[in-house]
């Protein structure tokens, strides 16, 4: 069984009078466990095909299938909760978080929206989720807008593995990242 079969799908964008096709019937599926890499060129629409199965922008045509689920007939409670095991890793960490909100709040948000710890476990998943990303608790207290580019994309892979989804989407999310460092995130 597929974790995510994607089917048909399309996205076009009205630009100056004129209609252009960013994704044109994209069908694809992943397995539990497999990893999937889209190459193209810019603009190719990799990014707009992220967008699509997150939901963050709606196809024109097209099926979505997550977890056996209609992925684009959910609503509500019962989208928030299949999107919480669906999380995504954006290519600029800093256009994905608020700037003034600490690294803490950025991790801690995922873990009370979706009830993944209680209020005093909070901290100290926090701290194991920075480890995690080769990053020390010292840096909770911290705003985004202090840290380096580096730092904020491993906190946006934090972010991402705090409800332990079933899937990430990941676009060039290890770009921001040093050499040195993308090995170990990768892993």
């Amino acid at each position: 069984m597929s974790l995510l079969t994607v089917s048909g799908l399309t996205k076009h964008y009205r630009r100056g009078g004129r209609t252009v096709s960013a994704v044109d019937g994209v069908s694809l599926a992943i397995g539990p466990g497999e990893t999937l890499a889209l190459a193209g060129p810019s603009g190719s629409g990799k990014s707009t095909i992220a967008r699509l199965v997150l939901r963050l922008i709606e196809p024109d045509a097209g099926t979505i299938r997550f977890e056996g689920a209609d992925f684009l007939s959910l609503g509500g409670a019962a989208l928030r909760a299949r999107r919480a095991r669906l999380q995504m890793v954006f290519q600029d960490p800093l256009a994905a978080f608020n700037p003034r909100a600490t690294v803490a709040r950025v991790l801690d948000d995922p873990l009370r929206i979706h009830g993944i710890a209680s209020r005093t476990e909070r901290p100290r998943r926090i701290a194991a989720l920075l480890e995690r990303v080769g990053l020390g608790a010292d840096l909770a207290p911290r705003a985004i807008h202090e840290i380096s580019g580096g730092q904020r994309q491993r906190v946006a892979i934090a972010r991402a593995i705090a409800t332990r989804p079933s899937l990430i989407v990941l676009d060039e999310a290890v770009s921001a990242l040093d050499v040195s460092v993308r090995g170990q995130i990768l892993d």
